[in-house]
């Protein structure tokens, strides 16, 4: 597998973990004052948090990702580094324990995780969204 880019960073080493690219569907549900009301929306990708998680990696890969957490910008990820289907993200958390290896010769990060949100798709495919509202009303009366 190819690596994986981010904006127009290509990582030195693929996650190995990642959280699957499948759409979810959102549901919501409010009490009302006779029963209650379902809200729910086609599924979507869109708010989807992608995990990403590196048991190990080089401390200037870890600094790269760093600068791009920081900036708050919005960073086309290239999960299948194909172009096939790409999406629009952004980095929510970074976070990894620094270690030493050796005499200070070597630093890594390990436990590396990096959390990424879609905010839309670039391109590959489209998504559609639709409201679907369902009211139920319970009616209870005393004798």
């Amino acid at each position: 597998m190819d690596k994986q880019t981010l904006g127009s960073y290509t990582f030195q080493h693929n996650p190995q973990e990642m959280t699957p690219v499948e759409s979810r569907k959102p549901v919501s549900t409010v009490d009302t004052w006779g029963g209650n009301a379902i809200f729910q929306w086609d599924a979507t990708l869109v708010g989807l948090q992608i995990e990403l998680k590196w048991y190990g990696m080089p401390e200037a890969m870890f600094d790269e990702l760093r600068a791009m957490y920081i900036t708050d910008d919005t960073y086309v990820w290239d999960p299948q580094s194909n172009g096939e289907t790409t999406y629009n993200t952004v980095i929510l958390e970074l976070e990894g324990e620094y270690v030493e290896i050796g005499l200070w010769e070597h630093a890594v990060r390990k436990d590396v995780t990096m959390t990424l949100s879609i905010r839309s798709v670039a391109s590959g495919t489209t998504t559609t969204t639709s409201t679907t509202t369902t009211t139920s009303t319970t009616t209870t009366t005393s004798p």
